[in-house]
């Protein structure tokens, strides 16, 4: 498996489980079983009661500051989905979907913080020399 489809697989793990624990779950549950079940009702809802199982377990281990829980279900959803790729590899594309979707936006590039505020956006460093915000400056590569 390249890496570029194991951070994917690690990024789409880290995204649903992060996503337990949030107003967005209803949507991104809803959207990760129809990806995951590749829209087969019965596997469909196979996927939802994991689902549903692993995010009861994360808000209860979030609330009580348990990490070594959330991790172990992201490490478990992780081979899931290792699994499910190299059974069709054509599930990556949507993995990436989902993530672009549902990805924090740290997740979609790097952010600049200036003048106080966080900016998330793609940043490009060719031919950058020198980017200054307040009082420090970040030097880029010499010529």
């Amino acid at each position: 498996m390249s890496p570029e489809v194991v951070a994917l697989l690690q990024g789409a793990a880290a995204t649903l489980v992060n996503l337990m624990a949030t107003d967005a779950w209803a949507r991104a549950r809803e959207r990760f079983a129809r990806v995951l079940g590749r829209g087969a009702g019965d596997r469909d809802e196979a996927v939802l009661e994991r689902l549903d199982t692993d995010q009861r377990e994360v808000v209860t281990a979030r609330a009580g500051g348990d990490a070594d829980t959330v991790a172990s279900i992201e490490l478990k959803w992780r081979a899931v989905l290792r699994r499910a790729v190299e059974a069709d590899p054509a599930l990556a594309d949507e993995l990436r979907f989902f993530v672009k979707e549902f990805g924090a936006p740290e997740a979609q590039g790097p952010s600049v913080v200036a003048s106080g505020s966080l900016h998330n956006s793609p940043v490009q460093g060719s031919g950058v020399q020198n980017i200054s915000y307040g009082s420090g400056s970040v030097d880029g590569p010499p010529r």
